[in-house]
């Protein structure tokens, strides 16, 4: 027989080391995103990062939280510490897209564009559950 006990024991400690280090994963990002982000309006758990348009087409894109409140928006990537911040005065508009600098996922795709210094604009993608209330929430802001 190919597998043995010893075989099984490995594979068995494996997941439980993977699981771990995704458990410490996610409370390090929750960590990070409630340090970035007081008075929580949306809370988004499992947002995928398509981006910012500034930093190139080589870029990690991939999974985090996401964090709308009163002052800013926040988002922390699991793992990578890629992270966006983006005070909610400097938004300039939000919106609701299929894609963003050619990737997509199936889901729409919420788009913030902001100004990080006079004169220049930045806009980053993120597909979190049910962007348009993202934007109604951005709305007034904007």
């Amino acid at each position: 027989m190919w597998f043995t006990t010893d075989v099984l024991t490995r594979a068995v400690a494996i997941v439980v080391l993977l699981s771990a280090a995704a458990a410490l994963s996610y409370w390090l990002a929750r960590r990070r995103v409630g340090a970035m982000v007081a008075n929580p309006i949306i809370v988004s758990r499992w947002a995928d990062y398509f981006g910012r348009s500034s930093a190139g087409a080589f870029q990690v894109r991939g999974a985090g939280i996401a964090v709308l409140g009163a002052d800013a928006i926040a988002f922390v990537m699991f793992g990578w510490g890629t992270s966006v911040y983006v005070e909610r005065t400097a938004i300039r508009r939000a919106w609701v897209q299929r894609s963003f600098m050619r990737a997509w996922n199936g889901r729409h795709v919420l788009c913030i564009e902001w100004e990080p210094a006079p004169g220049k604009l930045d806009t980053v993608g993120l597909a979190v559950r049910r962007p348009e209330v993202w934007v109604a929430a951005l709305s007034p802001q904007v």
